[in-house]
């Protein structure tokens, strides 16, 4: 999910990569305020009460199989089927939107540029026969 918002970022920003070394904006983990920096990505209000359920743990439970300290350390929020839904949902429509995105030509970081097909059953992609 945090890969997915700083695609949007980058997208919008691609200076924010430059000599191989990421802004220090793009180095956050706090996904609400990474969100918050976008001007493409889909549903920010709708989305915002799932990036902050995986936003608490993202530190430790969701992403390591331990925090750095015992101070840092968080009890996971409860991963059920509802929560896993709108994940779901979520990143399906961050796929949908970055494939559209990425149809019409960019220009990104270091002058490199291209449009992107993108296909497939994943990213939100209708499936492909």
């Amino acid at each position: 999910m945090e890969n997915a918002i700083k695609a949007f970022l980058v997208y919008e920003n691609p200076g924010w990569i430059s000599n191989g070394k990421l802004s220090k904006l793009l180095k956050s983990h706090k996904l609400t305020d990474l969100a918050e920096n976008s001007t493409n990505i889909p549903y920010k209000t709708k989305g915002s009460s799932t990036l902050k359920a995986f936003e608490e743990g993202n530190e430790s439970w969701a992403r390591y199989p331990c925090a750095l300290s015992k101070e840092n350390s968080a009890q996971p929020s409860t991963l059920d089927e509802g929560l896993w839904d709108k994940y779901e949902w979520l990143m399906a429509a961050y796929g949908r939107r970055l494939i559209k995105l990425l149809s019409v030509y960019w220009k990104g970081p270091h002058g490199f540029g291209g449009k992107y097909q993108i296909k497939g059953g994943f990213l939100g992609a209708p499936p492909q026969d």
